[in-house]
């Protein structure tokens, strides 16, 4: 009879001893997240390409009553509290590790496929023919492009069209089966091409330039972690960029050597894993893959002209100004990033650079003149937005036109 009251005794205090744990446990559960928020003492993880709600939500009754202040306030809390770096990469690392998925609403639409390569979802979707535009659209972009190719070709002055390569396309083998539609599907650039041709429209397509070199690489000119094109390709791409420049405008440059001497780094820096920091993960590592870097160099002769060059494109010609600037090639350079500002290099009498930018105005700007003092336009897209090529430049371009 003692024993079996014992018994008694020490299951109820078992039973405390539980409860009271579990209360400690949510009790420091609702601590936590206030005292992170005031004090912040565990380190918090910096989050990449999510929009954090920083502001306090203002409050309306009609958000209130459609939940849309509730939601607001959620994001805002959650966001800001300091352990909302650390729970996203958890999440994501799990989803990343053992099912080769990244959350779309938190990692910028950033999709795994085979063997850990990363893709953004736009690349895919083009790969897959969802962005297609209409035949009259793309017919008049042509139109719009050879109306600036024949007024710089009326001053001596060329126009080329440089579209950067898909990554998707041009290794559709790192797409998933679910991501797929099927057979490959008819795509913008299959319109665009043959419209170019007909029009008589200078442009590089550099799928095609890589593909026709990618036997003489052991590497893909691309890293499963990049959303941009490698080194090699860089520098493949910027020599047939000039290459052409030369035959168009009757000069010879510097001539652009793409060397030999490639070091392969088994972990990607830089560029080369510009997608793996956008994913959110603890350890990305699973897409890294050796990756290529190549040493270039230049020839040159007393007769070669420094040309003055004005590019309007996107992120892929970052790497192409790193090949073409380590070898000087050109004594000006603007660079109208997605037609909105102005990053200029411009090497000076005395051999100095001046480097800055600025936002475009193009209401306040002499835009024929500033078109007369280049050599060389150079417009770039990438093959999933080439519906988009000269964003606003070639609309400016087309008004100042008709006003002549």
């Amino acid at each position: 009879m003692v024993a079996t009251n014992e018994n008694k005794k020490n299951k109820k205090t078992e039973g405390k001893t539980v409860i009271i744990g579990f209360i400690i446990i949510f009790t420091l559960l609702l601590i936590l997240p206030m005292a992170q928020r005031r004090y912040r003492f565990i380190p918090p993880r910096p989050v990449t390409n999510v929009y954090i709600e920083k502001k306090f939500p203002k409050y309306k009754w009609e958000h209130f009553k459609t939940g849309k202040f509730q939601k607001l306030f959620e994001n805002y809390f959650l966001q800001t509290g300091g352990l909302w770096g650390i729970l996203l990469a958890s999440n994501n690392s799990i989803d990343y590790t053992l099912f080769r998925e990244i959350s779309t609403r938190d990692a910028g639409a950033v999709l795994v496929g085979k063997d850990y390569a990363l893709y953004e979802s736009m690349y895919v979707n083009d790969y897959n023919g969802r962005s297609l535009k209409t035949v009259n659209e793309l017919r008049q972009q042509t139109e719009s492009i050879k109306r600036l190719q024949d007024f710089m070709a009326a001053h001596g002055k060329a126009v080329l069209v440089l579209v950067s390569a898909n990554k998707a396309a041009l290794y559709p083998e790192w797409i998933p089966d679910r991501f797929k539609v099927g057979k490959p599907q008819m795509r913008n650039i299959d319109v665009l091409r043959k419209l170019y041709q007909e029009a008589g429209v200078n442009f590089i397509d550099s799928a095609q330039l890589l593909k026709g070199q990618a036997g003489k690489y052991e590497y893909r000119f691309y890293a499963p972690s990049a959303a941009h094109w490698n080194s090699v390709a860089s520098c493949l791409v910027a020599k047939e960029l000039m290459t052409r420049a030369e035959t168009l405008i009757n000069k010879k440059f510097k001539t652009i050597v793409c060397g030999t001497e490639i070091e392969v780094r088994d972990h990607p820096a830089g560029t080369d894993r510009d997608l793996a920091n956008l994913i959110n993960v603890w350890n990305p590592s699973l897409s890294y893959a050796p990756t290529p870097y190549m040493t270039v160099h230049s020839e040159t002769n007393a007769e070669a002209y420094d040309p003055k060059m004005l590019f309007v494109g996107t992120s892929f010609l970052w790497s192409i100004f790193d090949v073409l600037e380590k070898q000087d090639i050109y004594t000006q350079r603007d660079f109208y990033y997605y037609a909105s500002t102005n990053h200029y290099r411009y090497r000076l009498e005395n051999g100095n650079v001046k480097k800055g930018s600025y936002r475009l105005v193009y209401r306040k700007m002499d835009f024929i003149k500033n078109l007369l003092q280049q050599d060389i336009i150079v417009l770039e897209i990438n093959e999933a937005r080439i519906h988009q090529l000269g964003f606003t430049f070639l609309k400016v371009a087309d008004k100042r036109f008709s006003q002549l």
